[in-house]
Formats: C-alpha cells, structure tokens, sequence
C-alpha cells in the first residue's frame, strides 16, 4: 500500500496539473476510506452498533460521501441531490445529549449495496465536478471543504 497522500496545497502556476493533484488526492482518500469496511465479512456485521453510543457501521459508511453532496450543494457547486433520503439520514452523527438519536426505531438503514452504490454515484460527482469546474472555483470551494 502507497503511503496517504498528503493535501495538495490550492497555489501554483498550472491549473491542469493542480487538478490532476486534488484529483488523485480525492481518489486516494475517498479509496482508503472504503478499505477500512474490508475487514467487515458480512453484510450483518454492517448493522451492529460497535458501541452502544455510536450508530452502527452501516451510518459511517454513508457519512462521508454525503458530507461531499451536502457541502457542495451548501457550495452551490452542485444544484441536484443524489439521493435526499441518504443525503439527510447519513448527514448528522449521535449526540451524546440526546438518547433518542440511538432508537433504531429512528432509522430505516439501506442495504449495504445500496449505500455503495450511492457512494460510486457521489465518486463521479466529486470526480466530475473536478475535472470540468473552473481553476478559480477549485481554489475557491475546497477550503470552504476542510
């Protein structure tokens, strides 16, 4: 495995070359970030809680690439939801002050396909939206993003 990519840094001269930077960083990141799920052997393991304070796993897979949707249509860099449902369930983390986020009664999790289905949607988004938007809208949005 190559080691984690560190940030790019948004200067620089050439902006083709900046976004063949920020797009291998994102593909890196967004690839680590998946094989951390590889050590799951089931679907079910997907479903269980790894502490009782926390969601269980299948929350975390979703987390991530909705925070990308749900920054970029704050961003006004994208004008269309991939998928409001996930975009609001995989938005918003436990509070520890208020128990009743825990009640699975709460939460009607997606099969583990369908989160990574929506996951691959939000790849090409992020990729789309890197290879075609305007250097100064790059520069622009990704601190925005940190």
């Amino acid at each position: 495995m190559s080691p984690f990519p560190r940030t790019p840094r948004l200067s620089g001269d050439d902006p083709e070359a900046k976004r063949r930077e920020i797009r291998a960083y994102f593909h890196a990141t967004f690839d680590r970030y998946e094989r951390l799920f590889e050590v799951l052997t089931c679907d079910e393991a997907y479903f269980r809680k790894p502490i009782s304070l926390r969601h269980p796993l299948i929350f975390y897979l979703g987390h991530t690439a909705t925070f990308f949707i749900n920054k970029l249509v704050l961003a006004g860099l994208v004008s269309e939801r991939i998928n409001p449902r996930f975009e609001s369930m995989f938005a918003v983390g436990v509070d520890e002050m208020s128990w009743d986020d825990l009640s699975e009664t709460n939460y009607d999790w997606p099969a583990v396909a369908e989160v990574r289905a929506y996951r691959d949607r939000v790849r090409a988004v992020v990729g789309g939206l890197i290879d075609t938007c305007r250097s100064q809208v790059i520069r622009r949005a990704v601190p925005r993003m940190t």
